[in-house]
């Protein structure tokens, strides 16, 4: 971005399916997960950089999709901002009592 600044929000992930390798963001209906995305995407549409970060703290998970079922107003805030500019970026992350260590790049997956 040209004046090198950024708004980043960060989201950790926690849920994952037993027969599946792909997370799912948010585990309950988060009112101010979607404002916070309709934040970004005001951001976003007024030519600033805005990057929302999932952290997967799940193992044998390769990518990361919209909990629709758990909140569809959640999943259209994302929509939205994606619409809008949001940068989308998804990790898996190592959680130990000393660090959290950045091992993964994952796929991000939208539900239509």
């Amino acid at each position: 971005h040209p004046d090198g600044y950024l708004y980043l929000e960060v989201k950790s992930v926690t849920l994952g399916f037993d027969d599946s390798s792909v997370a799912a963001f948010p585990d309950a209906v988060t009112q101010r997960g979607a404002r916070h995305l309709r934040e970004l995407a005001t951001l976003a549409r007024e030519g600033v950089r805005a990057v929302l970060l999932y952290c997967v703290n799940l193992t044998g998970i390769d990518a990361v999709r919209p909990a629709k079922e758990i909140d569809p107003a959640y999943a259209a805030a994302l929509r939205e901002a994606i619409d809008a500019g949001v940068q989308i970026l998804a990790y898996g992350v190592h959680l130990t009592s000393d660090e959290i260590v950045i091992d993964r790049r994952l796929q991000v997956h939208w539900l239509d």
